[in-house]
């Protein structure tokens, strides 16, 4: 896309000054044809058949309801000349691009986007059957480091425990002798006795 270029002080051109009171409706014209020449890249050649087109029905704003007369002040000062089937903008190369300009800086822009696609074609990675630039990549290194999550991970082996040991039996008071528990508790029970049926002195019993 071009622009149409128009100087600040346009307003305040003498050429401009000429155009008396078609001033406002003139200027319009010229700026529209401004617009069509940098947009067709004319070099600032307006053909005469695109002047109605331009201008729209003028039929209740002009004399004579047709946009000739504009045309007419136009030439007349000095902003337009005419040429072979049309009109030629006065001085439309000093201010705007030239079309030979234009193509040339369009085909830069184009070769500038052709490398850089291929640069990034060439840089990326595919992926489901499409290229996937390195921006776009999912690095590896956290694929792979990253810790399942809780649900994920696998239990825990529990560790077996052995029994413990049961407690030695306790001594028997009585070295030589097998006596067991009962024997020792009725033992204790009976006053003068000793469990291997003893009498201890003193008690007065046989």
């Amino acid at each position: 896309m071009t622009w149409a270029r128009l100087d600040d002080q346009f307003y305040n051109h003498p050429k401009v000054a000429k155009l008396g009171d078609m001033l406002l409706p003139a200027v319009g014209l010229h700026a529209l044809a401004l617009c069509y020449c940098n947009a067709y890249l004319t070099d600032g050649f307006i053909p005469k058949d695109q002047i109605p087109r331009l201008t729209g029905d003028v039929t209740l704003l002009l004399p004579g309801g047709t946009p000739w007369v504009l045309v007419n002040d136009l030439l007349d000062a000095g902003l337009w000349e005419k040429a072979e089937g049309g009109y030629q903008i006065h001085d439309f190369l000093d201010y705007n691009p030239s079309r030979v300009e234009v193509l040339k800086e369009r085909e830069a822009r184009h070769e500038i986007r052709v490398a850089g696609g291929r640069a990034r074609a060439a840089s990326a990675k595919r992926e489901g059957g499409r290229y996937v630039s390195k921006q776009h990549q999912q690095p590896t290194s956290r694929r792979t480091s990253r810790k399942p999550a809780a649900h994920q991970q696998a239990p825990q082996q529990e560790t077996t425990r052995s029994p413990a040991p049961a407690p030695a039996p306790a001594p028997s008071p009585f070295p030589g002798k097998s006596t067991d528990s009962a024997t020792v508790v009725a033992a204790a029970k009976m006053p003068g006795k000793k469990p291997d049926g003893k009498i201890i002195a003193g008690t007065g019993s046989a």
